[in-house]
């Protein structure tokens, strides 16, 4: 098989680490019903940060954000990815999202996950062009969980505990709070942890509402370990030795503000 062209070629392997690297230790959430409390040996500090985090979005009749994220894989560069939340309790739910499939932004695409009703849930991309409905929130986040980096798995998880369980916490071994940071202004907890199952690292900085201000996750990736990519040609030119993956999303939360319908609404382009 010929090998694929270089820009595809690299487009294609972030996109392989990404998926890989992201859904290791986070699969999908099951559907509803929602399990209840679990063990903890957490430090009872990280206990508290967590319960405030998943009462604050749990609880929130509304909720709003943008934000932007990067992903910098080894000599390959850095992606950049925009997204926004609009949510309504009573309503609905529209997460969007558009990221680089090359470093330098040179070629982005859009996907969103959406639903009108909380129980039909439609996930669109424009790589594909196809919409697909899923029976909740989990199944429509599959297809964006490894593109997205992971975003898929923090705000909308968390705003929607009634869908399942949220997996942004169940990955973080040894988790402690680091002391206090401030980011734009606004003073937060620092909470450190590694991921279980694989070497690497994650931070989050909360801020004192329980709001989610930052996320940073650091990954060190052994290509010999990846399972065999996808057979769509050999990419040339690849990482063939260890090297590290960070990914970074920054967050503008605002609760309990005005969102109405056309602004959960989502119409793919035709």
């Amino acid at each position: 098989m010929r090998p694929l062209p270089p820009v595809l070629a690299i487009s294609a392997f972030l996109a392989f680490v990404a998926a890989t690297t992201s859904c290791s230790n986070a699969p999908p959430p099951p559907p509803p019903p929602v399990p209840g409390p679990f063990p903890s040996n957490n430090p009872p500090a990280v206990d508290a940060l967590i319960k405030k985090v998943t009462t604050r979005y749990g609880t929130a009749k509304s909720y709003r954000d943008k934000g932007t994220g990067t992903t910098t894989l080894a000599s390959l560069g850095t992606t950049r990815l925009d997204f926004d939340t609009a949510f309504a309790r009573d309503g609905g739910f529209r997460w969007r999202y558009t990221n680089d499939l090359l470093p330098g932004g040179s070629v982005r695409r859009t996907s969103a996950v959406w639903s009108s009703d909380g129980e039909a849930w439609n996930f669109w991309s424009e790589l594909t062009g196809k919409t697909t409905q899923s029976k909740s929130l989990g199944m429509a986040l599959a297809g964006p969980i490894g593109v997205s980096n992971g975003l898929a798995r923090i705000v909308p998880e968390l705003l929607l505990p009634n869908q399942g369980r949220s997996t942004l916490f169940i990955g973080l071994t040894d988790p402690v709070v680091r002391g206090k940071e401030t980011l734009s202004g606004v003073e937060c907890d620092v909470i450190d942890g590694g991921i279980l199952g694989t070497e690497g690292s994650t931070t989050i900085w909360i801020d004192a509402t329980g709001a989610i201000r930052k996320y940073r996750q650091t990954m060190k990736v052994d290509p010999s370990k990846l399972p065999p990519p996808p057979s769509q040609g050999s990419p040339g030119g690849m990482p063939t030795k260890p090297f590290e993956v960070v990914t970074e999303f920054v967050f503008d939360p605002q609760f309990d503000v005005e969102v109405s319908a056309s602004d959960t609404a989502f119409t793919p382009p035709s």
